[in-house]
């Protein structure tokens, strides 16, 4: 019995030893692999650093990333009004490779360019009814138009008070987390439902062919852009996973291309920004004579067609059409109630939009062209501070748009009210144990007023959990989900919350 009492102490004893001696070796490993981790860029050391060190006006780099998300609910058919066949899991597995060339002329000018490499792996990965948006467009698969590949080329210079940046660009206006005064480039939209915010605007702006000069004062200064080209708006595309749930294109309707505005020299855009620091605050008031870059859909004739096709189809013209923009930006910072606070105002008022309505009558010896020309006013507040001594940061950025001369029923949802209101709250927090290298951020944003074919519109919130590994390498894994009544812009996605992986390798 004595002996048997002894095995276990002395097994015991010989794990107590042994144990801290195992969590050490661990810890030491640990350490090891994240040493070897802060200096692992294998691009870089052995590629882009002996070139810049080879030319010295020359300065590469780039980056390699993996935006992978998987929904959550499973293959579910037939989902929303528009009746969309959901049989896929992967919403996207999408790889872009980017690499950025800076070449010093003299002291004072600088020619710049930026090519993207995009190829989403969810096409070749699973077979899917639903997901076959790449027979009607390759960009949902991967880019293969010049436009997309070279991203921005231009040349930058400085020249005594003039700043000046001749090329393809993008230029970026205002200060929210969404795109309130950020009008000047057209969005690729194809991946994500309609959002007032999304944290990768500098990859989602089509840059644009243009001249974009500033002259500057000790406290102003006045930018002036000419663009004599034009890019849509990428909307999404049928057979895409965000294709909008709630959309439903009836069988008789054939839609018809229209031209994009022309290179001729009134088909221009213009843009004037005057921009003014005084004391504490910031203000900004823009002009932008633009066309809208999306198309709005005219009903212009009946066409006879064969029994199988339906007899009768309706053809639906898509034209730009000019709008007029002004808009103003006021920002600024002060210490209140314990804690230092940055307040941000932007406003744009659009002039002459088209409205797609479905109040019209639709027989053939009475049509017209549902649309109907109206002015929108969106206004957005962003107030940014800290609670916890600083601990947690906090956005909270309330949004309303107001349609005028509202007297029609308008198609869109989130259209359909003269006033739609709403908000987006960010909660971020880093934790200082981590170096600071563990972020969580929760984003939650919605439009809540009720209009007549919905309860609300719904909401979208998103967690990210973000850990970077070194100055070379970061990853996020992250939640999305959506809320809402079936018909709104966000209620619509309900089937489509999904669970992510982001990881962004620079060199």
């Amino acid at each position: 019995m004595k002996k048997m009492m002894i095995i276990p102490t002395v097994m015991l004893s010989l794990l107590l030893c042994i144990q801290p001696a195992l969590a050490g070796s661990i810890l030491e490993a640990l350490g090891k692999l994240d040493a070897h981790m802060s200096e692992f860029n294998p691009i870089g050391h052995h590629l882009i650093e002996p070139l810049n060190k080879a030319f010295p006006r020359l300065h590469l780099k780039g980056a390699i990333r993996l935006d992978a998300n998987f929904n959550v609910h499973g293959d579910d058919h037939d989902v929303g009004i528009g009746k969309i066949d959901k049989d896929w899991r992967a919403q996207k597995l999408e790889w872009l490779v980017e690499l950025e060339a800076h070449y010093k002329i003299t002291d004072n000018w600088e020619l710049v360019g930026v090519t993207h490499f995009l190829y989403d792996t969810a096409y070749d990965w699973q077979e899917s009814d639903g997901l076959f948006a790449d027979r009607a467009d390759r960009s949902a698969h991967y880019y293969h138009r010049g436009e997309q590949i070279l991203r921005e080329f231009y040349l930058k210079g400085f020249w005594g008070n003039w700043d000046i940046f001749l090329g393809k660009q993008q230029v970026v206006w205002g200060k929210m987390e969404g795109r309130v005064l950020d009008i000047v480039n057209p969005m690729d939209a194809r991946e994500y439902p309609p959002a007032e915010w999304q944290d990768d605007y500098e990859y989602r702006r089509i840059p644009l062919w243009m001249a974009n000069i500033t002259y500057n004062w000790e406290n102003c200064s006045l930018q002036f852009l000419w663009i004599p080209d034009f890019e849509e708006t990428y909307a999404l595309i049928s057979g895409t996973p965000y294709y909008p749930p709630f959309v439903e294109i009836p069988d008789v309707v054939r839609f018809k291309d229209s031209d994009k505005p022309s290179t001729a020299f009134e088909d221009h855009e213009w843009a004037l920004r005057f921009n003014w620091t005084w004391k504490a605050w910031e203000f900004s008031l823009i002009y932008f004579y633009t066309w809208n870059d999306a198309a709005t859909n005219f009903m212009r004739r009946y066409t006879w067609t064969a029994p199988e096709k339906g007899l009768l189809n309706l053809e639906i013209e898509q034209k730009y059409t000019r709008v007029h923009q002004f808009g103003a930006m006021a920002e600024t910072s002060f210490y209140a109630l314990g804690r230092h606070w940055v307040v941000s105002n932007e406003m744009v008022l659009t002039l002459n939009k088209y409205y797609s309505v479905d109040d019209e009558s639709l027989m053939p010896w009475d049509l017209e062209d549902g649309v109907r020309k109206g002015n929108e006013l969106f206004f957005g507040s962003r107030w940014m501070t800290s609670l916890f001594a600083g601990e947690l940061n906090v956005i909270f950025q309330p949004l309303a748009k107001y349609a005028t001369g509202f007297n029609h029923h308008y198609i869109n949802s989130g259209s359909d009210q003269q006033l739609m209101y709403g908000a987006l709250l960010v909660l971020s927090k880093s934790y200082a144990f981590t170096g600071d290298r563990l972020n969580t951020t929760l984003y939650s944003l919605g439009f809540l007023n009720a209009h007549p074919s919905s309860k609300n519109e719904g909401m979208r919130q998103l967690l990210e959990v973000r850990w970077k590994i070194s100055d070379y390498i970061r990853t996020i894994l992250y939640y999305e989900w959506f809320y809402g009544d079936y018909r709104g812009i966000y209620g619509g996605y309900n089937k489509y919350d999904n669970i992510g992986m982001y990881i962004r390798y620079e060199f």
